[in-house]
C-alpha cells in the first residue's frame, strides 16, 4: 500500500492535470454511485 501511494504520490508531483482529470472521474464514479443505489 506505502509503494503504491509513493508511486501516485510522484505522479501527482510530475502530472498536476492528469490527477485533476483522474479525481474528477472519482468524484463522478462515485456521485453515479450513490444515484444508483438510491
Amino acid at each position: 500500500m506505502s509503494i503504491e501511494r509513493a508511486q501516485r504520490h510522484r505522479i501527482v508531483r510530475i502530472v498536476p492535470s492528469g490527477t485533476a482529470e483522474k479525481l474528477k472521474r472519482r468524484s463522478y464514479g462515485l456521485i453515479l454511485s450513490i444515484l444508483r443505489a438510491c
